[in-house]
């Protein structure tokens, strides 16, 4: 494996009674680990935002499609069983003016069993996922 990619569709609505102008939308594959918290709390605006900016009126949405990669020297490992797995955490922060909102998302495979999310075992055959299951991650950047 050289890299982990994701796509995804990203919905952002303006709750507020102005129209934010300017809004940009920051998206990051990154990999779970311990210090993943202190990492996305440091994070900042990446030069080159997912999409160009744009105004977000009063009540409006706005669906954005992004594609996020991650280098396989990026991944953190964690072991399990004795067994390599990676497990993406999809960082989304979306700012406009001097404000912020983020959101980060855990990526995994769905099971049939449980409500938990497979993570990506390294040990197998690369392949790609179709069919991948997102859960809130409870992190720092929510």
């Amino acid at each position: 494996m050289l890299s982990a990619t994701a796509e995804a569709e990203v919905t952002l609505t303006n709750s507020g009674a102005v129209t934010l102008e300017r809004v940009v939308l920051d998206a990051r594959l990154m990999s779970a680990h311990q210090g993943l918290d202190a990492e996305l709390a440091a994070l900042s605006p990446l030069p080159r935002p997912a999409v160009p900016p744009f105004a977000l009126a009063p009540g409006e949405s706005r669906t954005v499609r992004t594609v996020t990669a991650l280098a396989r020297d990026a991944i953190h490992v964690i072991t399990a069983a004795d067994r390599p797995m990676f497990v993406p955490v999809l960082a989304i922060a979306a700012r406009a003016g001097g404000g912020v909102a983020r959101q980060t998302f855990a990526l995994g495979i769905e099971r049939a069993d449980s409500a938990k999310l497979s993570p990506i075992w390294l040990d197998g055959q690369n392949r790609m996922y179709d069919q991948v299951g997102v859960r809130p991650h409870r992190g720092a950047a929510g």
